[in-house]
């Protein structure tokens, strides 16, 4: 990528005002439905900044210098989900690649299952011990290890991979995009070795990986990543920009669809926009992107844009409306009592 002349200013110093916050697998994984834009930034002079309690790190003056929409899919919507069992989600990666990259979530982890890579030599990432990419809950100090295994096919390469995560810090954040208060920071050391089975071990990466996540945004906010090699400039600097979909960033949704009750126990209306049809798809999802229902919109009230619907049957807990038509992909959170 093209460097530029203005560069981020990292300012880091202890305040006593944020609060620590504890991620988990409703507030932060993602779930089919959500878009983001990935925007790759200049890397020189960037730090991560320090590690403790109530920091401020301040990523103000970072500049996109390209940018790379994900957006997230029901993993049995896609090409390659049948090949990586336990798989209930895929971020489609919008790139002349054509990358696809597959996960399993869960209430207590967002983990890697797989990817599909067109690099010049097409083929499937299998990983028979997936990559632990969160494991929750994640709360200031809490840390684990994760060893995983990936193959490539059809080039018939292998990678051990060993990563050591720590949560070392919290408190502001703050981004191009904005504020945030409540920002966790983890700081994962991952070193890999890869082999292939004709030639044997021919490469070794490690690397010194920086994310800052906040409860309520499902991807991370910002990602600072170096080699361990050369540590005085990172390989990597990257901040998102949520989408439309994110529960906690949406500033329109009261007036794109509208749910009530909620909390609700047994017949939920639902009202959606005049401009959504009854080609609009509807969904009930889990927390963890599983599809409970599909909601039918031909039951649409015309004159009003109601739907009805009975939750009566479903356990108490979180879940996600999602609505798409095509132009439009939104999400309500409900919440189910009894």
């Amino acid at each position: 990528m093209k460097k530029l002349t203005l560069v981020a200013c990292l300012i880091s110093m202890s305040i006593g005002v944020s609060a620590q916050s504890t991620l988990t697998a409703a507030t932060n994984n993602p779930i089919p439905g959500d878009k983001f834009t990935i925007h790759d930034c200049s890397r020189t002079g960037v730090l991560p900044g320090s590690a403790g309690a109530a920091v401020i790190w301040n990523f103000r003056s970072l500049i996109s210098s390209a940018s790379i929409n994900y957006n997230f899919l029901n993993c049995t919507s896609t090409s390659y989900c049948d090949s990586f069992p336990t798989t209930n989600l895929m971020a489609q990666v919008a790139t002349s690649l054509a990358t696809q990259i597959y996960y399993h979530s869960n209430t207590s982890l967002l983990e890697l299952t797989g990817e599909y890579l067109n690099d010049g030599v097409a083929g499937l990432y299998y990983y028979p011990n997936p990559n632990v990419v969160l494991k929750y809950p994640i709360t200031y100090n809490s840390s684990y290890m994760d060893t995983s295994l990936s193959y490539r096919s059809p080039a018939s390469t292998y990678g051990i991979i060993h990563d050591s995560i720590k949560v070392d810090g919290y408190g502001t954040l703050i981004l191009p995009t904005g504020t945030y208060t409540n920002a966790l920071r983890v700081h994962r050391i991952s070193n890999r070795y890869d082999s292939t089975i004709t030639t044997g071990h021919y490469n070794d990466i490690s690397l010194d990986m920086y994310a800052w996540f906040a409860p309520g945004y499902h991807l991370s906010l910002l990602e600072i990543v170096f080699d361990l090699i050369d540590i005085t400039t990172p390989n990597l600097v990257n901040y998102t920009t949520l989408g439309t979909t994110e529960i906690n960033s949406l500033n329109n949704d009261v007036a794109t669809i509208e749910v009530n009750p909620n909390p609700v126990s047994d017949l939920i209306n639902i009202k959606l926009a005049p401009s959504i049809t009854k080609n609009a798809l509807v969904t009930l999802t889990d927390v963890t992107g599983n599809v409970i229902d599909n909601i039918s919109t031909e039951s649409i009230i015309s004159t009003s844009n109601n739907i009805q619907f009975s939750v009566a049957n479903k356990p108490a807990g979180l879940y996600f409306l999602h609505v798409t038509d095509g132009e439009i992909n939104i999400n309500k959170k409900i919440i189910v009592i009894h």
